[in-house]
């Protein structure tokens, strides 16, 4: 029996796709897309929060190490007396080799650091907002997330610093007197604080993703940059780095200075602890 063989245009109308065929595909790639893109989005951020938490242990690592060869005595906030008044515990670290130094700033933010946080704000905190206790004005305030840039006058080595200190200047009228646990050096009678006034090094704060020390002044200057803007990453005097919610911190995400006194600490946030008078 004789059958006819398909023509070319029988055989492209067999082959082609419908429009609706199409459709379902495309519908099927765009939910694929919705599925993998915060897959992937969560993956990275999880991949940032973990490089931050491995930093804040090697420079507590290093501040234990530069402890062991200073009599126990915690690595100030600063060191006026020797350095001015831009040299900071990140130049203390460098300088005297504990960790390794940042390079040159010439070519941009030091991003390949170990004082940068990888889901920190690339650019330079304004020099002229550093006396200004008001900025950041919140635990979200991008301000809070940016490198501050401190030069050895020793070396010449300038470091963009995304990492705060839990430190303080020491008061007037007692240099030994309780308070933070680092201390900045400014005045002869200065003093800095020992390790063996640590009691309890696994809740005791010792550095943490923010600006510059004297919380008390400026609770925002503790800053949530990770997890889309709801969490931060804090270094304890044992060694150890652990993720917070910002919001369970003293304060929340719009914190005061009320916040962290004494009382308010004692009472309402038992754990980390920030003063050394928490400890007993």
């Amino acid at each position: 029996m004789f059958q006819m063989q398909p023509t070319s245009r029988m055989r492209a109308r067999i082959n082609a796709f419908t429009l609706v065929e199409i459709l379902v595909v495309i519908g099927i790639i765009a939910v694929l897309i919705g599925i993998l893109v915060p897959t992937v989005s969560k993956a990275r951020e999880s991949s940032r929060t973990a490089g931050c938490l491995s930093n804040l242990r090697q420079l507590t690592t290093a501040a234990f190490n530069y402890a062991a060869d200073h009599n126990h005595y915690i690595v100030p906030v600063g060191n006026s007396k020797v350095g001015g008044s831009s040299y900071f515990w990140c130049n203390i670290l460098v300088d005297n080799k504990y960790v390794g130094g940042p390079g040159d700033p010439g070519g941009g933010p030091q991003v390949r650091s170990i004082f940068f946080c990888p889901s920190g704000n690339q650019d330079i905190f304004p020099p002229n907002l550093s006396g200004n206790t008001t900025v950041p004005s919140s635990r979200t305030d991008e301000r809070g997330a940016m490198a501050y840039q401190r030069l050895s006058t020793l070396t010449n080595i300038t470091i963009d610093l995304w990492y705060g200190i839990n430190g303080e200047d020491p008061p007037a009228t007692n240099p030994t007197a309780q308070g933070a646990p680092c201390r900045r050096l400014q005045q002869a009678a200065d003093r800095m604080t020992t390790m063996d006034m640590i009691k309890k090094p696994s809740e005791m704060v010792m550095l943490y993703d923010g600006l510059l020390y004297n919380i008390p002044q400026n609770p925002s200057r503790v800053n949530a940059r990770h997890g889309k803007q709801t969490q931060t990453n804090i270094g304890f005097f044992d060694g150890h780095a652990e993720t917070f919610l910002a919001k369970d911190l003293p304060g929340g995400m719009n914190p005061t200075s009320a916040d962290f006194t004494y009382t308010n600490l004692q009472a309402k946030y038992p754990r980390p602890l920030w003063l050394l008078e928490q400890q007993y």
